[in-house]
């Protein structure tokens, strides 16, 4: 094996696994204001937000002191990395040992930016989550289900990973435990890889495994992320940046078209909005009699995919 894919094979192997068990039985679920699905539709964008106004105040930190302990020599999974991938190794250490540089921990935050799902199985589209719902406090919420076919590699991100979030320590070893074991049964021979190949393993494992890894306390989210972040090679011609105003302030943020383009989405956001669901509120009626109208619409047309969450909660 002497190509990055290969050792990206491994350090990304059980993201496979997860994304196929996730099409097979469930969907990714987007909740939001009325006000911003309504924008997402119309406009048939996604918004990416930087992370480092996410409600997690422990958000990237948490993940890089977590990983700089398990790859570090006095862990046995960093010993273990280092016997097999050296070079891996050492240049994994050195990234989260960086205070300055692009894979900084506060470079990071400052560049990345982020889309959230929560994963929800078939069983949970006719009410979703009450958790979720009563999360967001605004008065009327609507989430937007995705088919997880927008995980299939030629989904909407092209360049722009959509990863499955792990949640504390026991995940994120449990994780690691199976790239050393990889590495471990493949033998691969450093020096058949390229220093070059090596480093963009170090920095796509770094990106996303800091931005893909999360305190237990958030673990009932289930949350994918859809990344953007320049050192990932993003298709440019595809995500913008413009400011907009997000939770009562303004920001820039990165923007992912959804319009039909026979590179990826050949229909559009007809390949993957599967349903629109309208919170519980006092207006659930007039919100989705007005989605109804926004689907129906030939710039989209999909009618018939907006419900009431059957849920009797009392919700804005």
């Amino acid at each position: 094996m002497s190509r990055i894919f290969d050792l990206q094979d491994i350090l990304f192997a059980s993201e496979k696994q997860h994304k196929a068990k996730l099409i097979a039985e469930g969907n990714l679920a987007h909740y939001t204001g009325a006000d911003t699905a309504l924008s997402i539709l119309q406009d048939q964008e996604l918004w990416l937000t930087n992370v480092a106004g996410m409600n997690d105040l422990s958000e990237c930190r948490y993940a890089h002191g977590l990983l700089r302990d398990l790859l570090s020599e006095d862990h046995d999974l960093g010993r273990r990395l280092a016997r097999v991938m050296p070079l891996l190794a050492t240049g994994l250490r050195m990234a989260l040992d960086d205070d300055v540089g692009p894979l900084s921990l506060e470079r990071i935050r400052r560049d990345s930016h982020i889309v959230c799902f929560g994963e929800e199985s078939h069983a949970e589209q006719e009410r979703g989550r009450l958790s979720m719902w009563r999360g967001y406090g605004r008065k009327t919420l609507v989430r937007l289900t995705f088919a997880s076919a927008a995980l299939d590699a030629g989904g909407p991100s092209p360049g722009q990973p959509i990863v499955r979030v792990l949640y504390g320590e026991t995940q994120a070893c449990d994780e690691l435990e199976r790239i050393v074991e990889g590495f471990e049964a493949h033998h691969i021979d450093e020096r058949s890889v390229s220093t070059v190949e090596i480093g963009h393993a170090v920095i796509r494992f770094i990106v996303i495994a800091i931005l893909a890894i999360k305190h237990p306390s958030f673990e009932e989210e289930r949350e994918w992320r859809l990344i953007h972040h320049p050192l990932l090679d993003p298709d440019r011609e595809v995500v913008t940046t413009k400011a907009l105003p997000i939770r009562e302030r303004v920001e820039l943020v990165k923007v992912l078209r959804l319009s039909a383009d026979e590179r990826f989405l050949h229909a559009g956001l007809k390949d993957i909005l599967h349903s629109v669901t309208i919170g519980p509120s006092s207006e659930t009626e007039l919100t989705k009699d007005a989605f109804e109208a926004v689907l129906a619409h030939p710039a989209i047309g999909l009618p018939g995919r907006v419900s009431v969450a059957d849920i009797p909660y009392r919700g804005g």
